[in-house]
């Protein structure tokens, strides 16, 4: 009773803060602010309309129905909500004690605080997802405010997550892509905060340590969710710590220093919010462990190639397979007219040998995987035999001495693809339409899904096209002002390439793919974002001016 009192008055709070952080969200261009609207009216008005039509069972889409709120795209929900509410059900002792081996630990924590102040319902995750769509569009409008210069690539950043048809999608459910997005872009936000704390002058210790402390919780609750991900993180981060410290001029020891001191509590935090699911040979190299150094980019290779053959162990309906065309077929040595038809895949000669009997006997060529044939009955006069390139008939006539015949027949072995294939076929899945991969023979993909599904996910290619081509032109259009010089387009550039191939590989499964690349897409709406930040030099590192020029910087 006690608990429901406390949830009545939590409701109403969460609903003001909610509306609080959403005008915080507010922005003088126009354009921002209506983008905002969309995204979060889409958001909270359907994922209202299908908690509502699947809890209490309407005649709307009864077969994609799970029930309870539920739907047939928020399998991993079903698991994420029930852990959740069996996490709440035990109080917030249970909560912050939560096993870190469980599946998407961080999410889940986060689930369950929210299911214990605001109910058990599934419409739960849908308030999270709200709050965690308004920060990030926060983050976003103070980084224009901040930096005129990024106004337009805030805008497109906005206009990508805003209107997302996957994004749009996931939120509707308890699942852990709005989540994930958010603590991305706000630790991306928190390393911009701290290289522009160095770049001005004298850097404030209450700036570098919020900026740090913004790291440490975004880098602890994203490795969480997802370990490799946290990584990529950690590894880009020191990178990144590293180049600012490269480009100081006044304080490059107290930069060094405590770049040093970020790197190694960044480590500490991944590997106490991991440790369940790092490999052990990384997990004693990043607590420096200098023998196990040696070994990891064999494990690490050894982890990866053990992952994408889980995914093919696995299957699935949309499973991911290579179209790589087998070479020629050799034409067997000897063959007759009850010889069945070769097989496409690549064949190794093998040879055996054949004893004629007293009677005719016809000689066939048979294959290692396909059935034994079902000897034909005896027609009443012998049957007549074609050889290949029209060779005589091959036979055996009755002899006094039966003689040895060889045969050689051909048994598929299976070709081997190539990483560099693998990874075409993937990248192929995951950028372009199911059917335009298809038809230029990159790629096939299991079709057996629904087609309404299918419709949905190649319009939401098409979006995902759209912003990686936005965001090479941004790269290519920005190289003249300096990005390569910029520390924050290398971290973004780096967890971009790392997110992307790992996943392109590893995954065989397209539905389970279509899913991941939200993470792909989280690192490509930043990179206009992060082109378009040019970093302030410091008053002491200012170049001459040129004769008859005035020198112009710009604020970042």
């Amino acid at each position: 009773m006690f608990i429901d009192f406390l949830r009545l008055l939590a409701l109403p709070l969460a609903g003001i803060a909610l509306f609080l952080l959403y005008r915080f969200t507010e922005s003088g261009d126009r354009r921002i602010s209506i983008l905002v609207a969309a995204g979060f009216l889409s958001r909270a008005l359907v994922g209202q309309a299908l908690f509502w039509i699947s809890y209490l069972r309407l005649p709307v889409g009864r077969s994609l129905q799970i029930g309870e709120g539920l739907w047939f795209f928020a399998q991993d929900g079903v698991m994420y909500a029930g852990t959740a509410t069996a996490a709440a059900q035990h109080g917030l002792d249970a909560i912050l004690r939560m096993f870190r081996g469980t599946s998407s630990v961080s999410y889940v924590q986060t689930l369950s605080l929210f299911t214990l102040l605001f109910g058990n319902a599934v419409s739960v995750s849908l308030l999270l997802n709200l709050f965690c769509y308004a920060a990030t569009c926060a983050i976003l409008v103070r980084w224009a405010e901040a930096v005129p210069s990024t106004r337009q690539a805030v805008l497109l950043a906005i206009a990508a997550i805003s209107l997302s048809p996957a994004g749009i999608l996931w939120s509707f459910q308890p699942l852990k892509e709005s989540f994930f997005q958010f603590l991305v872009i706000g630790f991306v936000a928190a390393c911009f905060l701290w290289q522009r704390a160095w770049r001005t002058g004298g850097p404030s210790a209450r700036t570098l340590l919020g900026a740090a402390a913004a790291m440490f919780a975004t880098c602890y609750l994203a490795s969480g969710v997802r370990w490799y991900i946290g990584l990529a993180l950690l590894l880009a981060a020191a990178l990144f710590l590293m180049l600012v410290a490269l480009g100081v001029r006044a304080r490059k020891v107290a930069a060094f220093a405590s770049a040093l001191v970020v790197i190694f509590v960044l480590t500490r935090t991944f590997l106490f919010a991991a440790d369940a699911y790092v490999p052990p040979v990384m997990a004693r190299a990043l607590r420096f462990n200098l023998t196990s150094a040696a070994d990891v980019p064999s494990d690490v290779e050894r982890y990866v190639e053990a992952t994408r053959s889980g995914f093919e162990r696995t299957g699935g309906k949309t499973a991911i397979r290579t179209t790589a065309a087998p070479p020629p077929v050799p034409p067997p040595t000897r063959a007759s007219v009850n010889a069945p038809p070769s097989p496409p895949a690549a064949l190794t000669p093998v040879a055996t040998t054949a004893a004629t009997s007293t009677r005719s006997t016809t000689v066939a060529t048979t294959s290692a995987n396909a059935p034994s044939p079902v000897p034909a009955p005896k027609p009443a006069t012998p049957p007549t035999t074609v050889a290949t390139n029209a060779k005589p008939a091959v036979t055996a006539t009755a002899t006094s001495e039966a003689k040895p015949t060889v045969v050689v027949f051909y048994v598929p072995r299976r070709v081997p693809e190539s990483r560099a294939r693998r990874l075409l076929s993937g990248a192929a899945a995951a950028a372009l339409p199911r059917t335009i991969g298809e038809r230029l023979g990159l790629v096939n993909i299991g079709s057996s899904a629904h087609g309404a599904f299918w419709l949905f996910v190649d319009v939401d290619t098409l979006f995902f096209d759209l912003v990686l081509l936005a965001a090479g032109a941004s790269v290519f259009l920005g190289f003249r002002n300096g990005w390569y010089r910029n520390a924050l387009f290398w971290l973004v550039l780096v967890l971009t390439l790392v997110t992307g191939v790992l996943l392109v590989y590893t995954v065989t499964n397209f539905g389970t793919l279509f899913r991941l690349r939200a993470m792909i897409f989280n690192t490509l709406v930043l990179l206009p974002l992060a082109v378009a930040t040019v970093p302030v030099r410091e008053p002491d590192a200012l170049p001459e001016p040129a004769a008859g020029g005035a020198l112009s910087t710009e604020q970042a």
